[in-house]
């Protein structure tokens, strides 16, 4: 797999190839989870460090990483050179290919069990698939330990999204959420929010379980995919996605990701352009009590969110 490689000559920086390997950061995957101590481990210069970390957290796995993913699952990773050698590169391929006796003669495979496997392995895929294809996702998160909670002993739901300022100069940054359903706010660390200059709106009284504290109230903009809100948020010491945003989506979550999908679409939502930084945002303030809607820039019916 060459993704990681693939990854580092994108952003000029494949010279760092070969300490990403002797420290073991080899995977596609290991990519989207890169952190300052990442950094450190493999003593990247301070002057790259700002660039691949905010490309990491951009980085999506390859087609031909979701391929390897596949085949390894199914215990058939033996085989995966001669699946790459056959264009066999893309999870959209396998559903489709013919598993005929010329099929597992190109793939050179010809032990009884391995063929019935990838047989059993191709019809799974394609029931996933098309399941999945009945509805494109807003955004795929995932299992994880964000950045404050790397020390917990349970994973918690993930996802990566924007955060954009409201003032004419937008600043952006992209940011590793927690996904809190047990919470009613939007929380951002209080030094993201300086850097983005976003609009400060006031301190409010912010109650938790055991305490009530004053924290900085701002508004910003939260680009989730191709989907955009605008939504007031808490300053905090972590990064937080509460339920004025997720009741904006339906949910899928399963022991491996959570797929994101747009939601109800009776509120009447303003549907973003090709550009969805330049698109009007849907208002979403918990604070208001007014339920917030979102935008995309597909027109389709869906179901009530979770």
């Amino acid at each position: 797999m060459d993704g990681v490689r693939v990854f580092l000559d994108n952003i000029n920086m494949g010279k760092y190839w070969g300490v990403f390997k002797t420290k073991g950061y080899d995977r596609e995957d290991d990519v989207m989870g890169l952190d300052e101590d990442d950094m450190d481990q493999m003593g990247i210069a301070n002057e790259d460090r700002n660039m691949m970390l905010e490309a990491a957290a951009m980085h999506r796995p390859s087609e031909q990483f979701g391929v390897h993913c596949w085949l390894l699952e199914h215990g058939l990773a033996y085989y995966e050179e001669n699946f790459t050698a056959n264009d066999l590169t893309d999870l959209r391929q396998l559903a489709a290919v013919e598993l005929d006796d010329s099929t597992f003669t190109d793939l050179e495979i010809v032990i009884p069990g391995h063929r019935k496997r990838l047989r059993r392995a191709v019809a799974q895929l394609r029931k996933r698939r098309r399941s999945e294809e009945a509805e494109d996702p807003v955004t795929e998160g995932y299992w994880g330990k964000p950045g404050p909670l790397k020390e917990a002993t349970n994973d918690f739901l993930c996802v990566r999204a924007s955060v954009i300022s409201t003032k004419p100069h937008r600043q952006q940054v992209a940011l590793e959420f927690m996904v809190d359903s047990g919470s009613d706010v939007m929380t951002v660390r209080k030094e993201v929010l300086e850097t983005l200059d976003t609009e400060f709106l006031g301190t409010i009284q912010s109650r938790g379980i055991h305490a009530t504290r004053r924290k900085q109230l701002h508004r910003c903009r939260l680009q989730i995919g191709a989907v955009q809100l605008e939504t007031d948020v808490i300053a905090d010491n972590y990064d937080s996605i509460g339920n004025d945003v997720i009741r904006n989506f339906r949910h899928y979550i399963s022991s491996k990701r959570h797929f994101w999908l747009k939601g109800d679409q009776t509120t009447n939502p303003s549907h973003v352009s090709g550009d969805a930084s330049c698109a009007e945002p849907t208002k979403c303030h918990p604070h208001s009590g007014t339920i917030p809607k979102a935008t995309s820039d597909d027109n389709v019916s869906s179901t009530d969110p979770t």
